[in-house]
């Protein structure tokens, strides 16, 4: 089964309010002001050739002491997004590669390699892109070119 990243977007978008970090900004509330108007449709579609890596194997089925092992953290089962202007960003645990993509049409932007799988979503501050890499290095990226 493909993993597929879909974004959902209203038919006219007067403006929009930028996600610059996970659940949306430091406080991670998940939320913003910005208002919903339906009817909501796809524009594009991501689909991985294979779904996201995670660090540890996870649920098991093992029994240890009469419990069953199951996963304490879940965080990469997916590829987090954050988003900033007319840009969708995200990182991939599968080939280390971090994605600029043109939010309206799912046109890729630019990318850049990490030696590492990504776990986590990126955080974008004053222009720049942050992610960190399972390579050991946090990564400062030009959003506008990836450079």
């Amino acid at each position: 089964m493909k993993h597929i990243l879909a974004l959902l977007l209203a038919l006219t978008i007067t403006s929009r309010a930028d996600w610059p970090s996970y659940l949306h900004d430091s406080s991670r509330v998940g939320h913003t002001e910005e208002p919903l108007v339906a009817p909501l449709v796809k524009r594009w579609v991501f689909a991985s050739p294979t779904p996201p890596k995670m660090a540890w194997a996870g649920e098991d089925g093992r029994v240890i002491e009469g419990m069953e092992l199951l996963n304490r953290i879940r965080f990469d089962d997916v590829f987090h997004t954050v988003i900033a202007g007319e840009r969708v960003f995200f990182g991939s645990s599968v080939d280390g590669r971090v994605y600029g993509k043109n939010l309206l049409t799912g046109k890729e932007e630019w990318a850049f390699f990490t030696d590492g799988p990504i776990r986590l979503a990126p955080q974008i501050a004053d222009g720049k892109l942050f992610i960190g890499s399972d390579d050991g290095w946090a990564y400062c990226l030009d959003a506008a070119s990836g450079a």
